[in-house]
């Protein structure tokens, strides 16, 4: 324990130093409490909603409508459930029309408006399963929402022990932790991510684990330079915004590798300063079709290219 406290420590330390801002959640009640309280102060700042200036304009019961979309246990049962209510704009009450304010959960464009949190030792109570409560080592919140859990162990422990850890934890997660969707391991030196997937995929969780690596395809496995690359504020959300997807048909949900995210920003550059027509070419199995629909999908959304697929 005494070794996963000071690789916790290290991790916590170079997360404020990135512009965490540190908060203390320690059941559903400081959960719910702080999305709330981190929703608002997104929308606001923001001006998400020209019309919405101040919190006395909400309804008395906004936050139950809300609530019943985002996190309601019949509807919402994992984290492709999630998916599209983070992406999209929800209705909020106003105090005195039967109208609402547009509001977001996640800006997708402008990455650095985001809130960014950390917690540590987090404590979840079961309330569905009659299991022990859950303790996650760290967990990175947007805007008030978990969206990446991250699991330490020790480094003779390996890798393994880590993963059997989150891999359990991911099957019953509630609530707000729902729309967790990056897990992360490591044991200092060796450091993973992947996907969360729903209870029925869980076998995705180990076929898909990838070791992060710099634009030189150096990999960066010790805990604390992952850190500073991959989890960087800016650079998580964009992450979230781009190179995460739901498949419908295989009903998982995909994260791309780091040589797909880094040929898909060298292409997404190269088009934008030329802006001539191209083409993707590769070998089988390259992963060129996920990387050509992660192209696809940004310039459709961020210019007027015409896009055949």
């Amino acid at each position: 324990m005494l070794y996963e406290k000071k690789l916790e420590d290290k991790a916590f330390q170079k997360l404020i130093s990135l512009g965490y801002e540190e908060v203390i959640i320690k059941n559903r009640e400081d959960l719910t409490k702080n999305f709330q309280n981190q929703f608002l102060k997104y929308n606001l700042d923001n001006q998400i909603d020209s019309n919405f200036t101040n919190i006395n304009q909400l309804h008395k019961n906004w936050f139950d409508d809300l609530e019943y979309i985002l996190f309601n246990d019949n509807k919402i049962k994992n984290v492709l459930d999630t998916f599209e209510p983070l992406r999209e704009k929800h209705n909020v009450k106003m105090r005195d029309s039967k109208k609402g304010f547009l509001l977001e959960l996640f800006n997708k464009k402008d990455w650095c408006k985001n809130l960014f949190q950390v917690a540590r030792q987090v404590v979840m109570e079961d309330l569905q399963n009659n299991q022990n409560n859950a303790r996650y080592d760290l967990v990175l919140f947007i805007n008030g929402l978990p969206l990446v859990l991250i699991e330490l162990k020790k480094q003779w422990q390996g890798l393994k022990e880590a993963f059997n850890q989150i891999k359990d934890y991911s099957s019953n997660f509630q609530s707000l932790f729902r729309y967790i969707e990056i897990l992360i391991i490591s044991d200092g030196n060796e450091t993973e991510y992947f996907a969360n997937q729903p209870q029925e995929k869980s076998n995705l969780l180990n076929r898909y684990r990838f070791q992060w690596t710099n634009f030189d395809y150096q990999y960066m496995n010790n805990l604390i330079v992952f850190i500073d690359d991959f989890l960087k504020p800016c650079r998580l959300a964009q992450i979230i915004a781009r190179y995460i997807f739901s498949h419908e048909d295989k009903k998982s949900l995909l994260i791309m590798r780091p040589h797909q995210i880094h040929a898909t920003e060298t292409l997404l550059k190269l088009a934008e300063d030329t802006g001539n027509n191209g083409y993707i070419w590769h070998t089988t199995g390259s992963g060129k079709t996920f990387t050509s629909f992660a192209l696809c999908d940004i310039l459709q959304s961020t210019t007027n290219a015409q896009v055949f697929f």
